[in-house]
Protein backbone atom coordinates (compact mmCIF):
# COMPACT_ATOMS: atom_id res chain seq x y z
CA UNK A 1 0.00 0.00 0.00
CA UNK A 2 2.79 2.47 0.75
CA UNK A 3 4.92 1.95 -2.25
CA UNK A 4 1.88 2.60 -4.42
CA UNK A 5 1.06 5.81 -2.65
CA UNK A 6 4.93 6.85 -3.43
CA UNK A 7 4.44 5.32 -6.76
CA UNK A 8 1.08 7.62 -7.02
CA UNK A 9 2.95 11.07 -5.71
CA UNK A 10 6.33 10.28 -8.31
CA UNK A 11 3.57 9.68 -11.35
CA UNK A 12 1.41 12.76 -10.46
CA UNK A 13 5.03 14.89 -9.58
CA UNK A 14 6.15 13.80 -13.16
CA UNK A 15 3.04 14.46 -14.77
CA UNK A 16 2.88 18.16 -13.05
CA UNK A 17 6.60 18.98 -14.13
CA UNK A 18 6.40 17.59 -17.34
CA UNK A 19 3.50 20.46 -18.30
CA UNK A 20 5.83 23.67 -16.45
CA UNK A 21 8.34 22.71 -18.58
CA UNK A 22 6.63 21.55 -22.33
CA UNK A 23 3.40 23.58 -21.87
CA UNK A 24 3.26 26.47 -24.48
CA UNK A 25 3.17 29.59 -22.26
CA UNK A 26 3.99 32.75 -22.97
CA UNK A 27 7.57 32.32 -21.94
CA UNK A 28 8.19 30.13 -25.02
CA UNK A 29 6.55 31.53 -27.74
CA UNK A 30 9.04 32.94 -30.00
CA UNK A 31 10.22 36.35 -29.66
CA UNK A 32 10.01 39.15 -32.64
CA UNK A 33 11.98 38.47 -34.62
CA UNK A 34 14.33 41.23 -36.09
CA UNK A 35 15.84 41.28 -39.32
CA UNK A 36 19.12 42.29 -40.55
CA UNK A 37 18.42 45.53 -42.50
CA UNK A 38 21.46 47.06 -41.53
CA UNK A 39 22.04 47.79 -45.08
CA UNK A 40 18.66 49.79 -45.75
CA UNK A 41 20.06 51.75 -43.03
CA UNK A 42 22.06 54.29 -45.17
CA UNK A 43 20.23 55.99 -47.82
CA UNK A 44 22.47 55.43 -50.32
CA UNK A 45 22.18 58.72 -52.66
CA UNK A 46 23.24 61.03 -50.07
CA UNK A 47 26.11 59.14 -48.33
CA UNK A 48 27.99 58.64 -51.95
CA UNK A 49 30.38 61.16 -53.11
CA UNK A 50 31.88 59.60 -56.95
CA UNK A 51 34.95 61.04 -58.70
CA UNK A 52 35.28 60.32 -62.10
CA UNK A 53 38.84 60.57 -63.89
CA UNK A 54 40.61 59.66 -66.96
CA UNK A 55 44.47 58.91 -67.20
CA UNK A 56 46.40 57.18 -69.83
CA UNK A 57 43.94 55.40 -71.26
CA UNK A 58 42.26 54.16 -68.02
CA UNK A 59 38.84 55.45 -66.26
CA UNK A 60 39.02 55.74 -62.29
CA UNK A 61 35.74 56.03 -60.75
CA UNK A 62 36.62 56.47 -56.81
CA UNK A 63 34.55 57.62 -53.92
CA UNK A 64 33.12 57.17 -50.64
CA UNK A 65 30.17 54.92 -49.35
CA UNK A 66 28.76 55.27 -45.88
CA UNK A 67 28.55 51.70 -44.39
CA UNK A 68 26.41 50.61 -41.30
CA UNK A 69 29.16 49.08 -39.42
CA UNK A 70 32.42 48.11 -40.16
CA UNK A 71 31.96 44.69 -40.75
CA UNK A 72 30.18 45.08 -43.98
CA UNK A 73 32.71 45.59 -47.06
CA UNK A 74 32.04 46.34 -50.95
CA UNK A 75 31.57 43.84 -53.42
CA UNK A 76 31.90 44.75 -56.89
CA UNK A 77 30.77 43.92 -59.94
CA UNK A 78 32.11 45.00 -63.32
CA UNK A 79 30.15 44.68 -67.09
CA UNK A 80 31.75 45.98 -70.14
CA UNK A 81 29.40 45.69 -73.18
CA UNK A 82 31.82 45.59 -76.26
CA UNK A 83 30.09 48.09 -78.14
CA UNK A 84 31.77 51.84 -79.36
CA UNK A 85 31.79 53.61 -77.14
CA UNK A 86 31.52 50.66 -74.49
CA UNK A 87 29.17 50.56 -71.85
CA UNK A 88 30.42 50.02 -68.84
CA UNK A 89 28.17 48.91 -65.69
CA UNK A 90 29.86 48.76 -62.31
CA UNK A 91 27.52 47.22 -59.61
CA UNK A 92 28.32 47.54 -55.57
CA UNK A 93 27.11 45.55 -52.89
CA UNK A 94 26.77 46.25 -49.49
CA UNK A 95 27.57 42.44 -47.83
CA UNK A 96 27.59 42.34 -44.09
CA UNK A 97 30.29 39.36 -43.22
CA UNK A 98 28.99 38.46 -40.27
CA UNK A 99 29.77 38.03 -36.45
CA UNK A 100 29.89 40.70 -33.48
CA UNK A 101 30.90 44.03 -34.92
CA UNK A 102 30.81 47.69 -33.24
CA UNK A 103 27.45 49.62 -34.29
CA UNK A 104 29.39 52.78 -36.04
CA UNK A 105 29.67 54.55 -39.35
CA UNK A 106 32.06 53.35 -41.73
CA UNK A 107 32.98 55.51 -44.39
CA UNK A 108 34.64 53.17 -47.06
CA UNK A 109 37.17 54.31 -49.81
CA UNK A 110 36.69 52.84 -53.29
CA UNK A 111 38.75 52.81 -56.22
CA UNK A 112 37.58 51.11 -59.68
CA UNK A 113 39.60 51.18 -62.66
CA UNK A 114 38.50 50.26 -65.75
CA UNK A 115 40.56 50.43 -69.15
CA UNK A 116 38.17 51.14 -72.17
CA UNK A 117 37.99 54.08 -74.45
CA UNK A 118 37.96 57.57 -73.37
CA UNK A 119 34.54 58.41 -74.93
CA UNK A 120 32.94 55.32 -72.70
CA UNK A 121 29.61 55.32 -70.96
CA UNK A 122 29.46 54.35 -67.05
CA UNK A 123 26.61 53.26 -64.65
CA UNK A 124 27.35 52.77 -61.24
CA UNK A 125 24.86 51.10 -58.69
CA UNK A 126 24.84 50.61 -55.10
CA UNK A 127 22.77 47.89 -53.72
CA UNK A 128 20.54 48.51 -56.73
CA UNK A 129 20.30 51.70 -56.23
CA UNK A 130 21.50 53.98 -59.20
CA UNK A 131 23.82 56.74 -58.98
CA UNK A 132 25.11 58.95 -61.13
CA UNK A 133 28.97 58.91 -62.46
CA UNK A 134 30.21 62.18 -63.16
CA UNK A 135 30.96 62.72 -67.08
CA UNK A 136 34.38 63.62 -68.52
CA UNK A 137 34.21 66.33 -71.10
CA UNK A 138 36.11 65.60 -74.04
CA UNK A 139 37.56 67.70 -75.95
Amino acid sequence: MYTRAVLGIVVVAGIILAVFFFWPGAENEPKDIVEDTSAAIVDVKDDVVIEHLFDDGVHTISGVVTLPTPCHELQENIRIAESFPEQVSIDLAIVDTGGVCIQVIDDREFSIDVEVDEAASFTLSIDGVTIPVPTLVIE
